[in-house]
């Protein structure tokens, strides 16, 4: 988790991409998202930047993961 700390904070962009498990983002990326946010004085790690999101295995009219990383993103 240091090490994706650091890459995050010196990183220009970031692709964000989860399968849809139960309606929802894993719990393992909110988990590092939430880990990062934290660790760094509650700067989002996307702030500044550009953020690309992306979500597998959903509904064909399901983007609730898309909408929960584009949340966090902000």
């Amino acid at each position: 988790m240091q090490k994706l700390r650091e890459l995050s904070q010196c990183s220009e962009g970031q692709v964000w991409s989860s399968p849809e498990m139960h309606g929802n983002i894993t719990g393992i990326l909110k988990n590092q998202i939430d880990w990062i946010t934290l660790s760094i004085g509650a700067v989002r790690p996307t702030q500044g930047n550009t953020l690309g999101v992306m979500q597998v295995r959903g509904g064909s009219h399901s983007f609730n993961a898309v909408n929960t990383m584009r949340i966090l993103g902000r």
